[in-house]
């Protein structure tokens, strides 16, 4: 009797501490290499950005250009990181609740992470007229943010 009573004991502590550990806020952060310098950091389900890696910004003294959150599509090579984003907005039913994203208007942007150059915001005409400028390869074909990418 005693056995099973400390069994079931542990067995709650565990599941207790695995549902902790579950619904913990950073669970789903992750951040990952993107271009030259630059990472695609994720810090909660809205702010998703583009900014550079801190050493790299610091060895360059400064302020370097970054696409802001929320980019929901990505692509790059050792040179160009192309991004789709949407504006965070007010939450419309609650102002205290963090920010949601305004999914009715896409921006679309591309960042030289060489010569420290943002292009955009863009509609994807633009985008597209500008990709074609800077020569920028086709094989470059935005896809939707996850943690898994960067592998």
């Amino acid at each position: 009797m005693k056995k099973v009573f400390l069994k079931s004991i542990v067995a709650v502590i565990l599941i207790t501490f695995l549902l902790t550990i579950a619904s913990c806020a950073g669970v789903g952060d992750f951040a990952f290499e993107v271009g030259t310098g630059y990472e695609l950091w994720r810090s909660s389900a809205h702010v998703v950005r583009v900014q550079p890696i801190e050493e790299n910004r610091l060895s360059r003294g400064g302020e370097m250009p970054r696409i802001e959150a929320k980019v929901v599509e990505i692509a790059w090579d050792e040179r160009y990181v192309l991004a789709k984003r949407f504006n965070l907005i007010n939450h419309p039913e609650n102002p205290n609740r963090p920010e949601i994203p305004d999914e009715t208007k896409a921006y679309y942007y591309i960042l030289d992470t060489i010569d420290l150059i943002l292009y955009g915001a863009f509609d994807l005409e633009g985008f597209e007229q500008k990709r074609q400028e800077l020569g920028i390869s086709d094989d470059l074909i935005l896809q939707p943010v996850h943690p898994n990418m960067g592998n």
